[in-house]
């Protein structure tokens, strides 16, 4: 038997990872998704952003939102507050302003 891989198990391990302390790993699993050309879809964007803000990456966080503008990839408000969450975490509370503009 084999494990086939898909866009929803990557969101949910991607998800699962972001919620506890595998930051790095929920990030990994996201790029990983690329690779495996499966769609990352908001949820998979709005886990692998909160894994950023976990691991104080900001600028990633900001890319990953660019990403999704520039892919066509609907936004939500669970999404600006992953971004924003990001970058308060990381001291650059003023970026997180911005996304409010």
């Amino acid at each position: 038997d084999s494990m086939e891989v898909d866009g929803i198990a990557c969101s949910a391990a991607i998800a699962a990872c972001a919620k506890g302390a595998a930051w790095t790993q929920a990030v990994q699993l996201f790029k990983g998704m690329r690779i495996l050309k499966l769609h990352q879809d908001t949820i998979a964007y709005n886990s692998a952003i909160t894994a950023c803000g976990r691991g104080r990456l900001w600028r990633k966080a900001l890319e990953m939102l660019g990403n999704m503008v520039e892919g066509r990839v609907p936004t939500s408000i669970a999404t600006c507050n992953a971004v924003m969450s990001a970058c308060e975490k990381s001291g650059e509370w003023q970026r997180a302003l911005d996304i409010l503009r």
